[in-house]
């Protein structure tokens, strides 16, 4: 895991659901200013502009009867707490 995105109690990685990748990406490069990764072959890979934040878009999940994202937060030796 590279150190960046490792860090104690820092929201690192994000999965959000989308219909269309293409327009989803295009959405959250234009209003959240994320970088695109992998666009070129269709992946729908993002990072934030520090690069603390990366993530994708998925297609093909169930439908969620509640509204949200999935986060994940990477923590130091969770098994120590």
């Amino acid at each position: 895991m590279d150190a960046i995105l490792a860090r104690n109690g820092g929201l690192s990685y994000l999965e959000i659901p989308a219909i269309d990748v293409r327009r989803s990406t295009a959405f959250y490069l234009n209003v959240l200013g994320w970088m695109s990764r992998g666009e070129e072959a269709g992946e729908g890979k993002f990072s934030g502009q520090t690069g603390h934040l990366i993530g994708r878009w998925v297609t093909g999940r169930a439908v969620s009867r509640r509204a949200g994202l999935l986060p994940f937060i990477y923590v130091d030796r969770i098994y120590e707490l």
